[in-house]
């Protein structure tokens, strides 16, 4: 099977107005940003179509995420609705894409963890969350006092802002995991996912099965798979760049560029990890009614 060239031209015109705001990314105020990756938020904006069902693809992090719906009419005199806390949960490490619906509530703020801190703030081995949505109160003992400053939020921003205080008296006393673990994250992250996991364990002064156990406890993944969802990101971000420039997309030559053996190799990859071939998910990127509910959102400062 072979993947030929394409031009790029990947997002509509209605993904560029209407609906461009519809997620957000910042990142972490300095007191979160040994813990936290990144504060985002999602919400349905404009007057186009019902947004379609949404592929979230697998990042290498645990997210805390809080779903909030509108108290009272949308917005009165252009001035958007308090939102009130429906609902909180940690969505675990995945290993593959997530495709999720658009049902309410339809106002999320998340907290991207950190990879390695996984396991340290959930007090659980991080493999135990993997692919999971569990409640937050399941994992966080009193977790009405963490939650108790969002019930009633005045808007998105207020509520990114209410989680980042509450966050950080929540974690401040949180152990850090172990340095092995953090740059060996770090390690795969800076490759792009090609570095080797007996490199990595080598340069770290630790066994490929220590490092293993530790990733599983902490991180929620082996690290093989975690170098594979990091090429996969690496995948994407080179994706991007092509698709803003509206340039020809060439698999056989992204597969160079990231690592793969070859295109079957990538496409293989893709499959596994999207769910989709590589022709398939750049169709479903181009037909997409709204920017997609993650991972193409410009991080932004806080």
């Amino acid at each position: 099977m072979t993947v030929g060239c394409q031009l790029a031209r990947m997002l509509p015109a209605l993904a560029r107005g209407s609906f461009a705001r519809a997620y957000t990314e910042v990142r972490p105020p300095a007191p979160l940003a040994s813990v936290v990756s990144a504060l985002w938020s999602h919400e349905r904006v404009g007057n186009g179509p019902a947004a379609r069902p949404r592929r979230i693809l697998p990042d290498g992090s645990t997210d805390v995420v809080l779903g909030f719906t509108p108290v009272g009419p949308a917005a009165v005199g252009g001035v958007p609705a308090p939102l009130a806390l429906a609902e909180a949960w940690v969505v675990g490490t995945m290993t593959t894409a997530h495709v999720v619906g658009t049902a309410a509530p339809t106002a999320y703020v998340g907290v991207r963890l950190r990879p390695e801190v996984a396991g340290r703030v959930f007090g659980v081995a991080a493999a135990d969350l993997a692919d999971g949505r569990v409640p937050l109160d399941a994992l966080w003992p009193n977790a009405e006092e963490f939650l108790a400053p969002l019930a009633r939020v005045p808007d998105l921003d207020g509520a990114r802002s209410g989680v980042a205080a509450a966050l950080a008296v929540r974690l401040a006393p949180l152990a850090p995991p172990p340095a092995a673990v953090t740059r060996a994250v770090r390690l795969f992250e800076a490759s792009g996912g090609r570095a080797r996991v007996a490199a990595v364990g080598r340069a770290l002064g630790v066994s490929r099965q220590h490092l293993a156990r530790q990733f599983v406890r902490h991180v929620g993944l082996a690290p093989k798979p975690f170098a594979r969802v990091a090429r996969l990101r690496a995948l994407h971000v080179g994706l991007r760049a092509l698709e803003r420039r509206d340039a020809e997309v060439c698999w056989g030559a992204l597969a160079y560029a990231h690592g793969y053996a070859d295109q079957a190799h990538l496409i293989e990859e893709v499959r596994a990890l999207v769910g989709l071939t590589p022709s398939a998910w750049a169709r479903e990127r181009r037909t997409a009614e709204v920017v997609p509910f993650a991972q193409d959102g410009a991080a932004a400062d806080a």
